[in-house]
């Protein structure tokens, strides 16, 4: 007889930064370059995280598509930072998404993800995830995020918060 366990807790934090390349015209996306660092939060002995830093990089095009509409395609790399005696894969990742304004505080988006799996015995996480963001005003914004997950090496479900400072 088998037995499972289900652990919770916080996880790891990640702390992103942004800087606009190319601003949006009638024929070019918006093109951002990404930085991030994921700090060591979660709990290691518990399998909620790796208990070790991790940096990553990516580019995100953003297109209007009329007035409220929009269209992202995103992606990255990841460095993964390796516990004591673990060697995991380095991560690429991208996704796919389509928002929509729906007032001119309230942007609330879809996207489809994949991100390499980080040992090669498990597949690779696919997700579709729901983000709602809310302007409180031009240097705070609120975020919400719901994740619904769509293969075995994808979390069956998550939720996330956040506050944004724009500065």
């Amino acid at each position: 007889m088998s037995s499972s366990t289900t652990d919770s807790g916080l996880g790891d934090i990640i702390l992103r930064g942004r800087y606009y390349l190319i601003e949006e015209s009638t024929i070019l996306p918006l093109v951002a370059i990404t930085g991030r660092i994921k700090l060591p939060t979660a709990d290691a002995d518990r399998g909620l995280g790796t208990g070790e830093f991790d940096e990553g990089a990516g580019v995100e095009l953003t297109k209007s598509l009329g007035e409220r509409w929009l269209a992202y395609l995103d992606g990255g790399y990841n460095i993964i930072g390796d516990a004591p005696g673990t060697n995991f894969n380095n991560q690429w990742w991208y996704d796919i998404g389509v928002g929509y304004d729906v007032t001119d505080n309230l942007h609330i988006s879809v996207f489809y993800e994949e991100y390499r799996a980080l040992v090669n015995t498990v597949n690779n996480a696919r997700d579709l995830l729901a983000l709602s963001n809310y302007i409180v005003n031009d240097s705070v914004h609120l975020t919400g995020s719901l994740l619904v997950g769509l293969s075995n090496g994808a979390p069956n479900y998550g939720m996330g918060v956040g506050v944004r400072f724009r500065f």
